[in-house]
Parts: C-alpha cells; sequence; structure tokens
C-alpha cells in the first residue's frame, strides 16, 4: 500500500514539474522562436522569416514602451507561454498574429547555437552530394524525356476517357494522382528540400514543360518558383516515386491563361521523385 501511495505521489509531482514547464515564459535574455503575421483585412503584409522550424528568433530584451515592430513583439512575446497564440491591433487597421513555439533558456542559447552549426553544416554537406549525384544521372533521365512525354499524354487521355478512376487517389489539398511506380507513401511535406523531375501536358496533349532535358526540378515549400501545389504534391511522396497528378484548375492557373495552358485548364504532371533532404 505504502508503494502504491509513493508511486502516486511521484506521478503527481512529475505531472506538476510538466505543467510548470509547458506553462514556462520567456525571461530577459532567452531566446525565443514564434510565427508572426501580419494582415490586413484578407492580405498578408508581413510573414516571419524561416529560421527553426518556420519560425524566426528574438533574444528577448526589456520591454519598452517604442511602436516599433521589435517592441511590439517584446511586450507579446514577454505576456506568451510555450505554445500560447494572441492576436492585437496594429495601426493601419493592421491585425496581427503571434504564436511562440519555443523558449531557449540564456544559459543554454551557446550550447543551442553550437548543436544548430553543426546541423547546418550536415546538411549543406548532404546538399552537395545531392548535386553530384543528380549531376551524374542527368544523361539516363535526358534519355527518357520523349518515353516519358508519350506515356503522359496516354495516361492523361485514359483519365479523360475515365478508364482509370478506381486507381485515382486524392491528396488533401484535392489533388488527384495515380502511383505508376513505387510505394505511394505520403509523408508531410514540410521541412525538406525535394529535387524531382516532372513533365506537365494538357489534357489535349498539348506539352507545358518538362525538367528530364535539364536539371530536376528543386523545392524547399518556402517559394514556389513552378507551381505551389505541384511542388507541394512532389514533395508529399517518399523518394523513388513516380506518379501522375492530376490538378484541376482551381488548384492549378484557374481563369487565367498561363503560358501553353488555356483558361481553366486541368493540368497534368508525370512527377518523379528523386531526392529528399530534411531540414
Amino acid at each position: 500500500m505504502k508503494k502504491i501511495v509513493f508511486y502516486i505521489i511521484l506521478a503527481q509531482l512529475f505531472f506538476l514539474e510538466s505543467c510548470q514547464l509547458s506553462s514556462e515564459k520567456p525571461q530577459i535574455g532567452d531566446a525565443a522562436f514564434y510565427k508572426f503575421v501580419v494582415k490586413q483585412g484578407d492580405s498578408i503584409i508581413h510573414n516571419a522569416r524561416q529560421i527553426d522550424n518556420d519560425t524566426a528568433m528574438l533574444i528577448l530584451e526589456e520591454t519598452t514602451n517604442k511602436l516599433d515592430l521589435q517592441g511590439i513583439l517584446m511586450h507579446n512575446i514577454a505576456q506568451l507561454s510555450m505554445n500560447d497564440s494572441i492576436q492585437f491591433d496594429l495601426p493601419n487597421a493592421q491585425k496581427g498574429f503571434l504564436t511562440l513555439y519555443k523558449i531557449i533558456k540564456a544559459k543554454d542559447f551557446p550550447k543551442y547555437i553550437a548543436e544548430s552549426n553543426n546541423k547546418q553544416e550536415v546538411f549543406e554537406k548532404r546538399l552537395q552530394e545531392v548535386k553530384v549525384e543528380l549531376k551524374e544521372a542527368l544523361p539516363n533521365y535526358q534519355k527518357r524525356q520523349l518515353a516519358v512525354q508519350d506515356s503522359t499524354i496516354l495516361l492523361a487521355k485514359r483519365y479523360s476517357l475515365g478508364q482509370m478512376k478506381e486507381l485515382i487517389k486524392k491528396l488533401p489539398s484535392g489533388v488527384e494522382y495515380l502511383v505508376i511506380k513505387g510505394n505511394g507513401n505520403l509523408t508531410p511535406p514540410q521541412q525538406k528540400w525535394v529535387w524531382f523531375h516532372y513533365c506537365g501536358i494538357l489534357s489535349s496533349g498539348t506539352k507545358l514543360a518538362d525538367s528530364y532535358g535539364k536539371f530536376p526540378a528543386v523545392t524547399n515549400l518556402s517559394e514556389f518558383l513552378l507551381l505551389k501545389n505541384l511542388e507541394i504534391s512532389a514533395a508529399s511522396f517518399d523518394e523513388g516515386n513516380i506518379v501522375l497528378l492530376i490538378i484541376p484548375p482551381q488548384l492549378a492557373y484557374g481563369d487565367k491563361q498561363i503560358g501553353n495552358a488555356p483558361p481553366n485548364s486541368t493540368l497534368f504532371f508525370w512527377v518523379e521523385v528523386l531526392k529528399s533532404v530534411p531540414f
């Protein structure tokens, strides 16, 4: 009986300690990692730049009455506990949305910086290795350019005729896909660099673009140089997967004419996921 009481008390102490840690507020000198978005109506005016897990970092100083951006952030971050959020009004009819994701105590910050620098070195070394590997493989992919184009046209035609309904699946975004090769496993499309080859066509068979004659496309899911839903969808699959993506107009170019794509076009992309490096 005494043992049972002892373990109950011990469990309560652990619970109280965990509650205290989870509600810990940042102090002067601590590093606060946060996400800060400024909106004016529905438009995003400012978005915290990506540093650590899509968040920005600020070393907390003593708050002042200054109304500049840093002063406003200091004031609001000081009120938050871990994983808390706050909304507040800003000048010019703008509104701030702030979430505190992580606190690094002042005494632990030098160690954190050293570990981060080491991770960055490992990451950059891996990036260079991947670039060399992909460059060496270029001739093999260039040989497949016409074959991939013909296969994409054929699959798009079969889809348009309703011949593959039982094989088509859908991503959370609404983009449909057909697994051509690979395990078809889906992974969260975030915090990684992904290299992929693609060939895009219209249902008419008109070619939009492809990467098989050049270096693969790459995305880190922060800047979209091609098409947002193409990059996000490509990054949703494991390395080695080849899929056909079917992107409806509302998730592609909508009612705009872009290149060879008329308004309200459904886009078909053959996508081959080559490499994935987390960061």
